[in-house]
């Protein structure tokens, strides 16, 4: 079976690795906290989540 270049375990080499990033992270939101947007916003955007 030939495998992608960039696939779902991508840059994850080991299993705790994988473990982590499949059974917490991946479902995680990606947040940009280098941005320009008052911490007086962050609630009414992005909810109590945060």
């Amino acid at each position: 079976m030939e495998r992608v270049f960039i696939h779902d375990d991508f840059l994850l080499e080991t299993d705790a690795g994988r473990a982590l990033y499949h059974g917490h992270a991946e479902r995680m939101p990606i947040v940009d906290y280098h941005n320009h947007l008052s911490p007086r916003r962050w609630p009414r955007i992005f909810g109590p989540r945060m």
